[in-house]
């Protein structure tokens, strides 16, 4: 080879080398077309470098996965699609400007249960602030003594305690030209003295929050904690994302919104706190700035009076702010002159076509001098409200037209519809209700959603929904009980049992059989039995187990009442007197022995059990204990009822294979726990018994003995037989 072919050879060499090297730490899926780069163990190291790659690439779109925990104490801007992804936290350090900065054209995503950490652990006085609150509350309802200071002006942060040494934000942690959207993210721990939002939405740009995007836990001594939107921006939120737990010290608490538009569709704005704050959770302020509500919650949040400013209401409309609520709810917000939404500019516009205003608390209202903001506090106007629909706690008839009505379907709790229209309730019974508004004369539809109310089944609806709608009806949920909690209607229950003859005249209950319970009337149940063998045997069944001392650690069943029945006939309990069905839907149910002479089978129990385990004398010096699913069974225990023995063991009165017993040794008092295995062992519960009780050996009958024949009872197994007169 000549030295020219060589070279070109150790070229494409070293070319192939340098790609290998690439692949070990970049990553193209083809499928998807993303670029993917690793930051941590042995990849790139920090994230700024990785950033520096991704907006160098070629490739549209760019994954950017976290292996580890890294800090960030440098300015990182976006100029690609970037994603961030990774169960590991970003923690500001060491710098306190903005973050990220997403140029315009660019977009940055947050992903994979990322935190985004501020830096500044700081605490929230909340039992101080709360308690001023109910001190406000207190002092305008007459409460309090007649010299008594009037309530405090609160600004700062005044219940704010900064983590010491930790870093105050001079920029914010995202400040979008572009797109930003986060998902399964958490943006936490941000603390500011300025206007300097977690993130800025800067002109022309916009921000979604999806399922799992959090921005809990940041406070600003300014407004707009979590978002502060500029012209011509927009804010989705939708089903999952949450902005809570945030404070704020002026207008505008957790989103200013300047002049864009936030579309609302599910998720919660809940329980910010703020002082001197137009708008906890929303202010719209400027520019047309507008809300739009399709769903989602805005409740619980609540602001503290301050000198010159502060209404402290949940959303506020201020210059020519525009609200049009269709769904979700503004609900048990607290503010110092109103609550809920506060419409306070002549200009500014709400409509309400739906949802839900309710329980929003105004403190001033309590002052009987102050007679300005002395109604309630789910919505004040003092510019332009139309109300076309919704369900509100105070009277709205003045922000009606004539084409509307409200009813009242439950005190103090009004719904706004056409007067051409009528309001189906439905109460599901457990808390829980769904209001629908159909044309007066036609027929309403069942809400497709199956309810869940406990350890109850949902049979349906007590209307016929053939019958049309003339006026306000109010439609309730059929529910059954499912005591064993086993997701079958307790009267669709059926089990099995099976009914073997034992010698003369006696029943043996075991698992086999059916019983399938047809009628539950005043807390009753009727079970019907069926069998093909022995249907004109009587049993005696007792169903009421109790344990007489709950804290000696056996179960000690004490039975209530036998019932008789006959084989195919029906059997009736009161409801709380028994323990019919099993989890597994099997039937529980115990046997009962008519003679005295039946002790032996406890006995026989006895001895089998502890041969079994090697002991094979001085058996009465031993107590044998098996261990059920319904507690531990001791078997010396037993009673009498009318003269006649009866049977605790459950179902069957022999031990199962490799059942757990314990063994008491009556002497010294040690015990010990053991499974005992008679598989390889046929078992009889009567010595002249030919067929094993454990499986379908039959074995050559032995014949029973009797002294002559009027004996009742074999001389061999103790069985009796009736002998005629």
């Amino acid at each position: 080879m000549n030295k020219s072919k060589r070279i070109i050879s150790f070229f494409i060499m070293f070319i192939c080398l340098i790609g290998l090297i690439v692949l070990g730490t970049n990553k193209v899926n083809a499928e998807e077309e993303i670029y993917e780069i690793k930051v941590g163990e042995g990849y790139y190291e920090t994230l700024p470098e990785a950033i520096a790659e991704a907006n160098s690439s070629e490739k549209e779109k760019i994954l950017i996965t976290l292996l580890k925990d890294i800090s960030l104490g440098e300015k990182i801007t976006i100029t690609k699609d970037i994603t961030i992804s990774g169960d590991y936290t970003i923690l500001r350090q060491t710098y306190t400007g903005t973050l990220f900065v997403v140029n315009a054209g660019a977009k940055l995503t947050f992903d994979g249960s990322l935190t985004i950490d501020g830096g500044n652990k700081w605490v929230f006085k909340e039992n101080e602030y709360f308690a001023e609150l109910q001190y406000q509350r207190d002092y305008y309802m007459g409460n309090l003594p007649e010299d008594a200071a009037a309530p405090k002006d609160h600004t700062g942060f005044d219940y704010v305690i900064p983590e010491t040494g930790a870093l105050v934000a001079t920029g914010n942690i995202v400040s979008v030209n572009g797109e930003l959207i986060v998902n399964d993210t958490i943006l936490t721990n941000h603390l500011s003295k300025g206007e300097v939002a977690v993130i800025k939405l800067n002109l022309g740009s916009k921000a979604t929050l999806n399922n799992g995007a959090k921005i809990v836990h940041n406070a600003i001594t300014s407004r707009g904690t979590a978002f502060f939107m500029s012209d011509n921006t927009y804010l989705y939120i939708n089903d999952g994302a949450e902005i809570s737990g945030n404070y704020a010290a002026f207008n505008g608490g957790s989103i200013y919104n300047g002049g864009g538009t936030i579309i609302m569709n599910g998720g919660k704005i809940n329980n910010n706190y703020g002082v001197r704050t137009n708008g906890i959770a929303i202010m719209l302020h400027t520019n047309q700035a507008t809300f739009i509500m399709n769903g989602g919650e805005v409740c619980g949040n609540s602001g503290l009076k301050a000198s010159g400013a502060g209404h402290c209401c949940a959303i506020y409309l201020h210059s020519t702010g525009i609200m049009e609520m269709n769904g979700g709810s503004v609900c048990n917000n607290i503010g110092y002159t109103n609550g809920g939404i506060m419409v306070m500019s002549s200009n500014a516009k709400l409509t309400i076509a739906g949802g839900y205003v309710g329980e929003n608390e105004n403190i001033l209202s309590y002052d009987k001098e102050d007679t300005y903001y002395d109604e309630i506090g789910d919505i004040y106007d003092n510019g332009t409200t139309k109300i076309t629909g919704g369900t509100f706690t105070q009277v709205v008839d003045q922000f009606i037209s004539d084409e509307y009505k409200t009813v009242e379907p439950e005190p103090e709790t009004y719904v706004v519809l056409p007067k051409t229209s009528s309001l189906v309730i439905f109460d599901y019974l457990n808390g829980e209700k769904e209001n629908v508004i159909v044309n007066t004369d036609e027929k309403v539809t069942a809400p497709t959603t199956v309810p869940v109310n406990g350890n109850y089944i949902f049979k349906g609806w007590n209307f016929d929904f053939n019958t049309p709608i003339t006026d306000t009806t109010v439609i309730e949920a059929i529910w059954d009980e499912d005591i064993n909690n086993n997701n079958i209607a307790d009267s669709d229950e059926t089990g099995t049992i099976v009914l073997t003859q034992i010698g003369e005249g006696k029943v043996v209950l075991k698992p086999v059989g059916k019983a399938t319970l047809v009628n539950k009337e005043n807390n009753v149940y009727t079970y019907v039995y069926d069998s093909t063998d022995n249907k004109n045997k009587e049993i005696y069944v007792f169903v009421h187990l109790e344990d007489k001392d709950p804290t000696d650690g056996d179960v000690d069943y004490i039975i209530s009442a036998p019932y008789t029945v006959k084989i195919g006939e029906e059997l009736t309990v009161e409801i709380g007197r028994h323990e019919i069905v099993a989890k597994d839907g099997t039937v529980k149910i115990s046997g009962y022995y008519e003679s005295i002479k039946d002790e032996r089978i406890f006995e026989t129990l006895k001895e089998d059990t502890l041969k079994a385990t090697g002991i094979t004398e001085n058996f009465s010096n031993y107590t044998v204990k098996y261990v059920t699913e319904l507690g531990v069974i001791n078997l010396d225990n037993f009673g009498y009822n009318d003269g006649r023995k009866e049977d605790f063991f459950n179902i069957i009165t022999v031990p199962q294979k490799g059942i757990e017993v314990i063994i008491i040794d009556n002497v010294s008092g040690l015990s010990k726990t053991i499974t005992i295995n008679l598989e390889d062992e046929h078992y009889y519960l009567y010595d002249c018994d030919s067929t094993c009780e454990y499986c379908d050996y039959v074995r050559e009958a032995i014949e029973h003995t009797y002294d002559n024949d009027c004996d009742t009872t074999c001389n061999v197994c103790n069985t009796e037989r009736e002998v005629k007169d």
